[in-house]
């Protein structure tokens, strides 16, 4: 991550447009160099010292000072150590999973007093993105601006709990690439791609689960959204449980004003994401066919994070869409 001055300059070439008796600074290799200064390390400051921090078994170190090669996922081993329910958000890359934590994770905290922390019980082996995501999550949670896609192996296994301590759920966050490969080195669009074993260990445990698929409303690929539909229909024939709960959560619905400052608008945007994601709703069809029983097994959510601004400023969205997010969780999974 690069430095970030709290005075900006404009700059071009070697040229620098502010004060020309004030040293110009540039930065190289991770170092802070000023025309009459000798080099010197660049200081993080802020949230930004968590992102940069590693361990090592002699200590801390920064990513800057020596390059980690990332684990191999598939060497990567957990365990949850309760029965207590666990919400997968399920989604491909860049359609907001993190945000959608951080939104949740901040309405949580400051309406509903409950606090969250990372499990660091949840990694039987050493896995350093792990650690790193860890440092990190109370400034990611607190952030104000919109935080990057994650990476393979960045993924967080988060708890949820009273102000007594009891814990009430989980949450699993994966990274996108995880749950839907688009790389050839990955698997590619092939529906029935590995998952990570880390991911299958989760899937298989005998907790009761919610998988909240989410669906982006700014996808415009047809043939996109035609694969992501093929992948959720093969997790849900092959990785769900009888007892597990489903959530469609329509995320960045704010786009076609389904999600306002003042409402909701559900009816509309499950008919525009029923159209754009052709099939999605016959995933979750109820085989049983008795005169009581539900056609779908799925509830439906329009979604937003918040609004997003140009130099990447983030404000949230009002605290009534994530409490209609949760108010569901809390239904389904009777907590």
């Amino acid at each position: 991550m690069p430095f970030v001055s709290d005075k900006k300059e404009e700059t071009k070439g070697n040229e620098s447009f502010g004060n020309d008796d004030t040293p110009k600074t540039v930065i190289a290799d991770g170092k802070v160099v000023n025309d009459n200064d000798e080099p010197k390390e660049e200081k993080l400051h802020g949230e930004q010292d968590a992102l940069k921090t590693v361990y090592e078994d002699d200590g801390v170190v920064n990513d800057y000072e020596k390059p980690r090669i990332p684990t191999d996922p598939q060497t990567i081993k957990v365990r949850i150590i309760d029965q207590k329910p666990i919400v997968i958000l399920f989604g491909a890359k860049s359609t907001g999973k993190t945000m959608t934590l951080v939104r949740l994770g901040n309405y949580l905290r400051s309406k509903l007093k409950l606090t969250l922390d990372v499990d660091n019980l949840f990694c039987t082996t050493d896995v350093w993105e792990y650690k790193v995501n860890s440092c990190n999550f109370n400034s990611m949670l607190g952030t104000t601006m919109a935080l990057p896609g994650t990476n393979n192996n960045d993924f967080l296994f988060v708890n949820v709990k009273t102000n007594k301590g009891e814990t009430v759920c989980h949450i699993l966050e994966a990274a996108g690439e995880d749950y839907f490969p688009t790389s050839i080195a990955n698997g590619g669009r092939n529906p029935k791609a590995e998952f990570p074993a880390y991911m299958s260990t989760v899937f298989s445990s005998e907790n009761k689960k919610l998988w909240v698929f989410i669906v982006d409303a700014e996808w415009t690929n047809g043939q996109d959204c035609s694969d992501y539909v093929d992948r959720i229909r093969y997790v849900f024939n092959n990785r769900c449980g009888i007892s597990d709960e489903f959530l469609l959560l329509y995320n960045k619905a704010d786009i076609e004003q389904y999600v306002t400052a003042r409402c909701i608008n559900n009816d509309n945007a499950k008919i525009r994401c029923y159209g754009q994601y052709g099939g999605i709703e016959k995933v979750f069809e109820n085989p049983s066919h008795s005169l009581f029983a539900r056609s779908y097994l799925h509830d439906f959510q329009a979604f937003s994070t918040g609004e997003y601004h140009k130099g990447g400023q983030y404000n949230e969205s009002k605290d009534f869409v994530p409490e209609a997010l949760w108010k569901l969780i809390v239904k389904k999974l009777h907590i």
